[in-house]
């Protein structure tokens, strides 16, 4: 009988040893899937910095663009009417330059906001990244918490030869 129960607790012990070796790699792969998430989102988030940036660089060229247009425009009309170089002329001008510093303004506090808020996402994923492995690693400790206490426990139900057993109370 002392043959059978020891032979159970070898076994018990191997398959409780086995077992935890194959969690301890599924979640070493979970771990390094979860790094190799957060890299692509980091690489994600600067390659939409970057399109962010090119935008506004575009939009900026458009507004100095229509800003000279516009300015064209008004100086032609002056020398046109032969109010050129009037106060007129110089406000309608003044007009533009500030249309165009306040829309440039604009442009690049909205970029500064969409870098702000992709560095705060970021942020938020990679502390969610460490929440994640520090999830895998208390479950590593309570799988080798339970795989002791088995062994343990199927250790410690072995009886000496020539002994009786006596049940375990709890």
């Amino acid at each position: 009988m002392a043959a059978v129960s020891t032979t159970v607790a070898i076994i018990s012990a191997v398959i409780a040893t086995a077992s935890y070796v194959d969690a301890q790699e599924a979640r070493g792969e979970q771990k390094e899937a979860s790094q190799k998430a957060a890299a692509q989102q980091a690489e994600a988030r600067s390659v939409q910095e970057a399109s962010n940036v090119q935008q506004a660089s575009i939009e900026r060229r458009q507004q100095v663009r229509e800003e000279r247009v516009r300015r064209a425009k008004i100086m032609q009309s002056a020398m046109n009417t032969g109010t050129s170089g009037s106060s007129s002329e110089f406000g309608a001008i003044g007009g533009l330059s500030t249309n165009l510093n306040t829309n440039i303004g604009a442009n690049v506090g909205a970029i500064q906001r969409g870098q702000q808020i992709s560095a705060f996402n970021q942020t938020a994923a990679d502390f969610g990244l460490q929440a994640q492995n520090a999830g895998i690693d208390a479950q590593n400790a309570q799988s080798m918490f339970q795989l002791s206490t088995s062994i343990f426990a199927n250790s410690s139900m072995r009886a000496p030869a020539g002994t009786t057993k006596q049940p375990a109370t709890q």
